[in-house]
């Protein structure tokens, strides 16, 4: 189901969608309906997992720079180790 809604644009944009709808044969609210579904859904989507990793920091380990380092400076080496080992070896 769709609703009316008015929506106020600069003329510039107001222009740019009356353009856009021509060189695609649709109409003004067809281009302004799939813009905004298209902002929405990335921008809510976003959100959301910005929500979660700052949910994720009160149930999940978080590791120190100097943890990262260490684990990082043993790349390539003949004693290289999985993070997991990196962090063992601190407890």
């Amino acid at each position: 189901m769709s609703s009316a809604t008015t929506v106020r644009f600069n003329d510039d944009t107001k222009e740019n969608i009356e353009r856009f709808a021509k060189l695609i044969k649709r109409s003004r609210s067809y281009v302004i309906n799939i813009a905004v579904e298209e902002y929405v859904a990335k921008n809510l989507a976003y959100l959301e997992e910005l929500d979660k990793a700052i949910e994720s920091i009160d149930t999940e380990p978080t590791y120190s720079v100097d943890d990262i380092h260490a684990w990082m400076n043993n790349w390539g080496t003949k004693e290289e180790k999985p993070f997991a080992d990196i962090l063992d070896e601190k407890l």
